[in-house]
């Protein structure tokens, strides 16, 4: 089996929204005409339904996700003016780091001052 057939190593799980749909993250040297979605600089959302011979020349990383999640009209915004997420700089690095299970933890590290202390919060606060 070549490497463009080869099952993922590790399928990260998405959701709650759609636990069925595959969604791909690539890294590509050079952008296939419709291949993909932009998402920053050379990440983005790659077509999975394309013949892979088309485009595995030019994938460098990929992540493939079952489900994902979603917001209906204008609720992510109002989440964000609740105060109910962290937006952060993100590193394109991120998408592929080597190990996604601590990314949460290693990223806010990255910010300092409180939210790097904020990294080290049990993963349960009631054992804090």
């Amino acid at each position: 089996m070549g490497r463009a057939h080869q099952r993922p190593g590790t399928l990260f799980a998405g959701g709650p929204v759609d636990e069925e749909a595959l969604i791909a993250l690539a890294r590509l040297q050079g952008a296939v005409e419709g291949s993909w979605s932009q998402v920053a600089e050379s990440l983005g959302s790659i077509d999975l339904m394309l013949d892979p011979l088309d485009v595995a020349q030019s994938v460098l990383a990929l992540r493939v996700f079952r489900g994902y999640s979603g917001w209906g009209a204008m609720q992510l915004d109002g989440e964000l003016a609740e105060g109910a997420w962290m937006v952060l700089p993100a590193e394109l690095t991120d998408v592929f780091c080597s190990d996604p299970t601590d990314l949460w933890r290693i990223v806010l590290r990255r910010q300092g001052g409180r939210l790097a202390w904020v990294a080290n919060a049990p993963d349960d606060l009631s054992a804090n």
